[in-house]
C-alpha cells in the first residue's frame, strides 16, 4: 500500500529503495528508504488492526504499549546515519516515520519518530522543501544501495586494501597528508549558496553533534573552527530527538537574529521549538513575563559610572597606570558579574583571568568605586545589565520562568559568572 502510494515520487527525481537490509546487520526491518529533495527518509509501514493512539508519550495499539516500535525505528536511523557519515548530511536530513495504513492519526512526534497516516504521507514528504540537489540525491542513494542491499542479496563486503608503505617524513613534503583532508566534500559545499555554506557541517564534526552527554558539556576550539555551526546542528538534532522547547543563547546582541534565520533554513520543521536570544534580552523578557518592574538604561548607567569615577575612582586609581576601562570591567565583570555584595568576598577573590594582581588597598579603592556607582544608580532609579540579570535570576529561583528541555550557549567565554 505505502509502496504504491510513494511510487509517483520517482517522476519528481526521488530515489526509492524497498525492502532493504538494516546496515551492519542481517535483519530485514527497513521497509522503504527514500532519497529526495527533502533529505533521506526511512519509512516503516504499519498495517495494524484496532485503535492506534499516542498517550503519555507512548505509542499504544489498543491496550498494548508498542513503544518498542518507536525505539526500533530510532535504532534503524542510527544505523543509516552511520552508513552515510561520509556523505556529509546534516542530522535532520535523515528522518524516520511510522506510517499507519488506513488510520486517522494526526501527525505526531515521539522522540525521533514521526507518526502519521498514509493519507498524509505524500504531503509530509514534499513539505520538507529542497535540501538536497539532484546530484546529492544520486550520490546519497548510491551510498544507500551499497550499505543497505535488497533483502534477498547478501551484503557486499569490500575487499581489504593493502596498506601503503609510509614514506619517510622528509619525503612527504606537505604538512598534512592529502588523505587527511576531505577536499571533495569541501569543494562540494563551497559550490552551494552562502546560506548553506554558513551551516555546512564537516563529517568530522558529526560526533560532537550526536554524542550523548550525562550533564553539561563544553565544546572548545579556536575562532573560526565551526563551534557555532556545531551548536546549530546540535539544536536541530536535539529537537528531532526530544519533545519540548530549546533555548539557544548568545552573548552577542545581534547574533540571535542571524542564527534564527540560518536555523529556519537548516531545520524548518523545528524552528518553532527553538528560541534564539541574547542573554540580556532573555533577562528582560523574564522580568516582563513575571511582571517585575525595572528600568534598564545603558546610557544613564554609563553616566553614573563616569560620575562615580570622577568623584571616587580617578583620584585613587588613575595613578596605577591602568585605563578607566580596566576598572570599569573590574566593577561590572568581577564584582557585579559575580554577584558580590560584601567586601571580604571581593578581597579574598582569586580574580582568575584578570592578569593584573591587585593589593588589598587597591581592592578597597575599587570597592569604594563600586559603592559610589551603586548609590548613583539607586539615586537616579536606573539599572545596568548586571542588575537586570540578577533580578531575572531571582525570578528564576522562585520557579516563575519558562522551562526548556535543552539550553545551548554560544560564545560562553564572554559571559560573566552571574549570567
Amino acid at each position: 500500500m505505502v509502496r504504491a502510494l510513494i511510487e509517483p515520487l520517482r517522476a519528481e527525481g526521488w530515489r526509492l529503495l524497498h525492502r532493504r537490509r538494516w546496515p551492519g546487520t542481517r535483519r530485514a526491518d527497513i521497509d522503504h528508504l527514500l532519497v529526495g529533495p527533502g533529505g533521506v527518509f526511512l519509512l516503516d509501514s504499519k498495517n495494524w488492526r484496532g485503535d492506534v493512539r499516542v498517550s503519555g508519550g507512548r505509542l499504544w495499539q489498543g491496550d498494548d504499549d508498542v513503544s518498542d516500535q518507536v525505539e526500533g525505528l530510532a535504532d534503524q536511523l542510527t544505523a543509516v546515519e552511520a552508513a552515510l557519515v561520509d556523505e556529509g548530511l546534516a542530522p535532520l536530513e535523515i528522518v524516520g516515520a511510522l506510517v499507519f495504513v488506513g488510520k486517522n492519526l494526526p501527525l505526531t512526534n515521539l522522540g525521533r519518530a514521526h507518526l502519521l497516516s498514509d493519507g498524509d504521507l505524500l504531503r509530509w514528504l514534499r513539505a520538507r522543501g529542497t535540501r538536497l540537489r539532484p546530484a546529492d540525491i544520486v550520490r546519497t542513494a548510491a551510498a544507500l544501495e551499497r550499505a543497505a542491499p535488497p533483502v534477498d542479496e547478501a551484503p557486499v563486503v569490500p575487499a581489504a586494501r593493502p596498506r601503503p608503505r609510509p614514506r619517510p617524513v622528509e619525503e612527504q613534503g606537505a604538512l598534512f597528508p592529502v588523505q587527511q583532508l576531505d577536499l571533495t566534500e569541501l569543494e562540494r559545499a563551497s559550490r552551494k549558496p552562502l546560506e548553506d555554506w554558513m551551516v555546512y557541517l564537516h563529517p568530522s564534526q558529526l560526533s560532537a553533534v550526536r554524542r550523548r552527554y550525562e550533564g553539561p558539556c563544553r565544546v572548545r576550539g579556536p575562532a573560526g573552527c565551526g563551534k557555532t555551526v556545531v551548536a546549530l546542528h546540535r539544536a536541530a538534532y536535539l529537537a528531532a530527538q526530544e519533545p519540548g522547547e530549546l533555548l539557544f543563547l548568545s552573548y552577542v546582541r545581534t547574533l540571535p537574529v542571524v542564527l534564527s534565520n540560518l536555523f529556519s533554513r537548516l531545520a524548518p520543521q523545528a524552528a518553532d521549538r527553538v528560541r534564539f536570544s541574547g542573554v540580556h534580552q532573555l533577562a528582560v523578557a523574564i522580568l516582563r513575563e513575571a511582571g517585575v518592574r525595572h528600568r534598564l538604561d545603558r546610557a544613564a548607567a554609563e553616566t553614573c559610572f563616569n560620575l562615580a569615577w570622577v568623584r571616587t575612582g580617578r583620584m585613587h586609581l588613575e595613578r596605577d597606570d591602568l585605563p578607566v576601562e580596566y576598572w570599569r570591567d573590574e566593577v561590572l565583570g568581577v564584582i557585579k558579574g559575580r554577584g558580590l555584595d560584601d567586601f571580604e568576598d571581593y578581597r579574598n577573590l582569586a580574580r582568575t583571568g584578570r592578569r593584573t594582581p591587585l593589593s588589598a588597598d587597591q581592592r578597597r579603592r575599587v570597592w569604594d568605586l563600586y559603592v559610589a556607582y551603586e548609590e548613583l544608580l539607586a539615586e537616579r532609579g536606573v539599572q545596568d545589565f548586571q542588575d537586570v540579570v540578577a533580578l531575572a535570576l531571582d525570578v528564576a529561583g522562585r520557579g516563575e520562568v519558562r522551562r526548556y528541555r535543552f539550553v545551548l550557549v554560544d560564545e560562553a567565554q564572554d559571559l560573566d559568572l552571574l549570567s
